[in-house]
């Protein structure tokens, strides 16, 4: 009996490393499985919101716009979020001093407001209280109710900020030449 005894000892902890071993594996196999997904039926019944997804879905929907006025240019950059039709945004007007230097006041001053696909009441923005615009049917211009900022009614939509800093730097070549006399406002009367 006592020869078994040791036996048993030798035993048990192989058939704990054996235990951990297959829990190990069965943890590593659920992970790999849950990181590359499987194309059962099952697996498919809670669908992520895509790049595609309709408006309707909780993800809110971005509008770029700007206008040119002269030596004043405006952007503003707002979401609509599709539950409630909130709107946050923010909006940036560039100008240029007699000096030719540029002057961006407000600089992403935040505003607030309402909206659906096409109609917004933006709040802060104007000294007349809320401003109302209303999106084109083809979705490339925005028309305010009344002006701020640019007396300008009708804002082109554009596709990322960028394009506005692309207008004002080309704005801003003109400016090179009479920015560098040292007379009083050097560059006043230069469109």
């Amino acid at each position: 009996m006592k020869s078994e005894q040791p036996n048993n000892r030798r035993i048990l902890p192989l058939a704990l490393l054996a235990v951990v071993v297959a829990l190990l594996a069965g943890g590593l196999t659920f992970g790999l499985v849950k990181m590359t997904g499987s194309d059962s039926a099952s697996d498919q019944t809670d669908p992520k919101p895509s790049a595609t997804a309709p408006a309707t879905e909780n993800k809110p929907r971005e509008v770029i716009a700007m206008v040119e006025h002269g030596e004043q240019h405006a952007l503003l950059n707002f979401e609509v979020y599709p539950q409630g039709g909130q709107v946050t945004g923010t909006y940036t007007l560039v100008h240029f001093d007699g000096n030719g230097r540029k002057v961006e006041y407000p600089k992403d001053k935040p505003f607030k407001g309402t909206g659906s696909d096409t109609l917004f009441k933006l709040s802060n923005l104007g000294d007349q209280g809320p401003v109302e615009a209303t999106l084109s049917a083809d979705g490339t211009r925005l028309t305010f109710d009344q002006t701020f900022g640019v007396e300008e009614t009708e804002w082109q939509v554009i596709d990322s900020e960028s394009v506005f800093d692309g207008k004002v730097d080309e704005y801003a070549k003109r400016f090179e030449s009479c920015s560098k006399k040292h007379d009083y406002n050097p560059c006043e009367g230069v469109s």
